[in-house]
């Protein structure tokens, strides 16, 4: 005060030695050890599958599982299509995954329950039919969930590589062919999607045989089964370079599916369906 100092508070603060030692322990309050879990991409992709019911919409078309399975055939399903978003893993690893994460927290599926195995159980429990329904629900909860605009559709094809083996004869819809990944040395897995144009937000789908190209895979029967997967698809109509549907076989009030690639005989429908495709494709 008056241009000189003044002393407001003074606390004695020990030696030196105290002092190094004080400032070397953690403060009060703070933890002893901390876990570091991947949680906001997670439960974003849950919270999508839980809003479109994916996992009840397998549920419905499979029988009930034992009282004392883990997890149901649907919740196995979401996980692994969870896993596919967010950071693909194998069955065989995705245990070890799951452990670093959030999820078993708020899923209530615990890391035990993931063993590889169970996953297998569980899409053995699931054929091309049940597929198909669970299919069909989800693509409706889509369409009326989201409002998705269907007056306006995309056709894309492609393949995709796998790593199964050659002397595997038990997944015949993987053939060798003409690689888009430029693996000639893996079978692959045909792939047609049908999405929307504002979004490009998958409607539709099939597996094909992975030999087949591109311009066939647009004749295999994917077109005709948009009809009736979205709570307004009618009778997809194709527009530019023509799949054979001439647009006046539509009404003027169906979807348009524009691509690009030339009109081919019919080809014949290949096993597999759309939910298995995050799962067949990519190592599962």
């Amino acid at each position: 005060m008056d241009g000189k100092p003044r002393i407001v508070d003074q606390q004695y603060l020990g030696s030196a030695q105290e002092v190094t030692a004080r400032l070397s322990r953690a403060p009060a309050g703070s933890p002893e050890r901390t876990q570091h879990k991947k949680y906001g991409d997670l439960a974003a992709v849950w919270g999508i599958l839980a809003r479109l019911g994916v996992a009840e919409a397998i549920d419905a078309v499979c029988e009930p599982r034992r009282s004392d399975a883990a997890a149901s055939v649907g919740t196995y399903l979401a996980l692994a299509t969870l896993n596919r978003v967010v950071e693909p893993r194998s069955k065989l690893g995705f245990a070890q995954w799951w452990a670093s994460t959030a999820g078993p927290r708020f899923t209530k599926v615990p890391v035990a329950a993931t063993d590889h195995r169970r996953f297998w159980d569980a899409m053995d429990r699931l054929d091309t039919d049940k597929l198909a329904a669970a299919e069909r629900a989800i693509s409706t909860a889509m369409v009326t969930e989201f409002g998705l605009d269907l007056s306006g559709l995309a056709l894309d094809m492609t393949n995709f590589a796998t790593f199964i083996d050659s002397t595997n004869d038990k997944a015949p819809i993987a053939q060798r062919g003409h690689a888009k990944q430029k693996r000639g040395d893996l079978r692959l897995v045909g792939l047609g999607l049908v999405v929307t144009r504002d979004g490009a937000i998958r409607n539709d789908a099939h597996t094909q045989l992975g030999r087949l190209q591109a311009d066939e895979d647009a004749r295999r029967g994917l077109l005709p089964r948009g009809q009736g997967r979205g709570a307004r698809a009618g009778h997809l109509q194709a527009r530019g370079r023509g799949l054979g549907l001439s647009p006046r076989n539509a009404p003027p009030s169906a979807p348009h599916v524009l691509s690009a690639a030339p009109a081919h005989p019919p080809i014949p429908r290949a096993v597999g369906s759309a939910v298995t495709d995050p799962v067949v494709g990519c190592g599962w």
